[in-house]
C-alpha cells in the first residue's frame, strides 16, 4: 500500500478533480509473491490507476492481489467501472487504503467486488490515504475546500514592516516551495490590499516542472469595496490564468469588457459569507484554496474557523514596531486554553528559514 501512495502522489498536480490513486498487483511466481504491474491516475478524463496496474500486469492478473489506495468505482463516468475490469482480470483478492468518498461509489465498489466472490480488505493505511486525498474528501465529505493558509513573518511575528514592506521576508528557497504548492491546488486567494500594494502575479511558476505538468490555479482576489475593477493592471499576467473578483453585494460591476469574473458576495457578514463562499467554490471544481492574504485576511479566515493547514515559514530576522502587522489580528483568545493548536506539526529548515507545517482541522 506504500508503494501504492508514492504512484499516488505522481498524480498530485493533474489528477483534481479526480482522486489521487495509485495501484500495485501483486503475484506469486514461482513460490516468490512480487509486483508484477503497477500504475496511477495522471490526469482527469484518463484511465484510472487500475487500469494502468492491470495493462502492466497483463496475464499475470490471474488470481493475483490488486492493492489501490481508494475504493475502486463502479459506475460510468469518463471512463468505465475499474471493478468492472477487475473482474474481467481475474484479479483474487483487493486491498483498498479507504472507502470513497464519492456518493456514487462510496461502499458500492467493495460490495461489488464481494458479490462476486474476490476477497476484499478495506483501511490499510488509511490514515495516510486520507491525508493525499484530503482535498477530494474535504469537498465530498464537508461539502467545502480544504483551505491551506500560508503566512512568512520575522522572529518576533511581523508579517511586514510599518511602512506596509514585506518583500522578501521569506528567502528564494522558500518561495520555491509556495510555487510548488500554488501548482498543486485548485485557487489562490488574496485580498485587495495585497494586490494593490504588492501587484503580484499570483501564478505558479514551479521550476522543477514544465508548463504541461501541472494547471495554473485559479486566481481569486476577496474586493470588498470593488476597488480593483479600475485598478486591473495591479494584478500582473493577467492573462495568464482564470481570474475571480469577489466584491460586496452593494458594488455594481459595471458593464465593461473586463477580462476576469465578478462575482457580488455578501462579504460584510465574515464568518458566515466565507463559508457560504467557501461551498459556493466547492461548486465550481475547486477542492483546494491557498490563502495568502494579509493580516485581515488570515484573520477573517482563522477566527471563522476555516483554516484546515497552515505554511508558516519563519525568517531570521526582527523587524519591530507597534505598528507593524503580526500574523494574527482580531480580538484573538481570550485564555491560552482557546489558542488553536497544530496538530501534527512538522519543523522543517529551508535554508536560512524555518518552515513550520501543521493542521488546524481534524481530517475529514
Amino acid at each position: 500500500m506504500l508503494r501504492a501512495l508514492d504512484l499516488a502522489e505522481r498524480g498530485k498536480y493533474l489528477a483534481a478533480p479526480n482522486p489521487r490513486v495509485g495501484a500495485v498487483i501483486v503475484a506469486e511466481q514461482g513460490g516468490i509473491s512480487s509486483i508484477v504491474g503497477e500504475g496511477f491516475h495522471p490526469r482527469a478524463g484518463e484511465p484510472h490507476a487500475e487500469i494502468f496496474a492491470l495493462r502492466d500486469a497483463g496475464s499475470a492478473t490471474r488470481g493475483a492481489t490488486l492493492y489501490v489506495n481508494l475504493e475502486p468505482c463502479c459506475h460510468h463516468g469518463k471512463t468505465p467501472p475499474c471493478v468492472d475490469a477487475i473482474l474481467q482480470a481475474g484479479i483474487r483478492r483487493v486491498v483498498v487504503g479507504t472507502q470513497d468518498p464519492f456518493p456514487e461509489v462510496s461502499g458500492r465498489g467493495v460490495l461489488t467486488l464481494r458479490n462476486r466472490g474476490v476477497a476484499v480488505d478495506v483501511g490499510v493505511c488509511e490514515r495516510q490515504c486520507r491525508q493525499l486525498n484530503r482535498f477530494f474528501f474535504s469537498v465530498y465529505k464537508r461539502g467545502r475546500p480544504w483551505v491551506i493558509l500560508k503566512m512568512a513573518m520575522s522572529l518576533d511575528g511581523k508579517i511586514a514592516t510599518r511602512t506596509g514592506d514585506s518583500r522578501w521576508i521569506s528567502c528564494e528557497a522558500s518561495r520555491k516551495i509556495v510555487h510548488d504548492l500554488r501548482a498543486e491546488v485548485d485557487a489562490v486567494l488574496v485580498g485587495s490590499g495585497t494586490v494593490l500594494k504588492d501587484r503580484p502575479r499570483l501564478t505558479a511558476r514551479p521550476t522543477d516542472l514544465l508548463p504541461h505538468e501541472f494547471r495554473q490555479p485559479r486566481r481569486i482576489v476577496l474586493d470588498r469595496r470593488g476597488r480593483l475593477l479600475s485598478n486591473l493592471d495591479c494584478i500582473r499576467d493577467i492573462h495568464a490564468a482564470p481570474l475571480e473578483i469577489i466584491v460586496g453585494r452593494d458594488v455594481v460591476p459595471g458593464d465593461r469588457d473586463m477580462p476576469v469574473k465578478v462575482t457580488q458576495w455578501p462579504l460584510e457578514n465574515c464568518a458566515s459569507a466565507l463559508e457560504d463562499l467557501l461551498q459556493y467554490f466547492a461548486g465550481e471544481n475547486i477542492q483546494s484554496l491557498l490563502v495568502e492574504g494579509g493580516q485581515e485576511v488570515a484573520t477573517s479566515f482563522l477566527e471563522a474557523g476555516l483554516v484546515d493547514e497552515m505554511f508558516l515559514f519563519i525568517a531570521p530576522m526582527l523587524i519591530g514596531g507597534r505598528d507593524a502587522p503580526s500574523l494574527f489580528g482580531g480580538l484573538g483568545a481570550d485564555c491560552i486554553e482557546n489558542a488553536l493548536p497544530f496538530k501534527e506539526m512538522t519543523v522543517e529548515r529551508i535554508e536560512r528559514d524555518i518552515l513550520v507545517r501543521g493542521r488546524l482541522a481534524d481530517l475529514p
